[in-house]
């Protein structure tokens, strides 16, 4: 699953970017053309996915080729739904100092995609639940955001094309919450982090869940660094 989610995430920011047909568009010839070439054997995040193509033969190789073609035109058809357009950032890894409580932190991570005309934050899955915690997630993401450029997205979307074909994606709406609701949640989650002993910090987690602050992640990663 995380090869494939990790394959499908790459393709989508090719072809966003114009590397693979025209910006935003691309046959199926040319995605498997891409896929099957050299340089997508050789991209990292590609390579492991790229190879179970090539190198399978059959059944398992055209399951794994048509996952892919489905998990794409999948993308299209929700970004059209959610008539995502204009300028597009993605795949960024970024930082910034923000304020949780009364402390200066550095926060940081990487956000899939942000559609700046439009103000609106794009979490990509591609899996068959969408957990509360990813709502928070790119929640954070949105603070992250304003510290960096100075303005909060406006709204926030997540776009599941699941790996399972018996699973059904769609596009889920996400609230841009206020500032008193995130910063509960990355405040706990710092204090976990801050905390230097082990009891310190059995006692935040305790607290977190008695409060329900679900700042769990799933395969994304939070950094906390305290400005001195």
């Amino acid at each position: 699953a995380a090869e494939y989610g990790t394959a499908l995430h790459k393709m989508i920011e090719l072809i966003e970017g114009g590397k693979i047909g025209v910006r935003g568009k691309a046959t199926d010839d040319q995605i498997l053309e891409y896929l099957k070439s050299e340089q997508g054997r050789q991209d990292k995040e590609l390579e492991i996915f790229s190879r179970r193509i090539t190198g399978a033969k059959g059944a398992a190789g055209n399951a794994n080729t048509m996952r892919m073609l489905e998990g794409l035109r999948q993308y299209a058809e929700l970004k059209e739904k959610s008539g995502l357009s204009g300028e597009l950032i993605s795949e960024k890894n970024v930082a910034a100092f923000i304020k949780v409580g009364n402390q200066i932190v550095k926060i940081a991570g990487t956000f899939d995609q942000l559609w700046k005309d439009m103000g609106t934050l794009v979490d990509l899955k591609s899996s068959s639940k969408v957990s509360p915690e990813y709502a928070l997630q790119l929640n954070a993401s949105a603070k992250l955001i304003e510290g960096l450029f100075g303005e909060k997205p406006k709204a926030g979307k997540i776009l599941q094309m699941p790996k399972n074909p018996f699973s059904t994606g769609g596009v889920n709406a996400v609230d841009i919450v206020d500032d008193k609701i995130i910063n509960a949640a990355l405040a706990q989650a710092y204090k976990i982090h801050s905390a230097k002993t082990p009891k310190e910090r059995i006692a935040a987690y305790e607290e977190a869940v008695k409060e329900r602050y679900r700042f769990f992640s799933f395969g994304d990663a939070c950094f906390f660094l305290a400005k001195k």
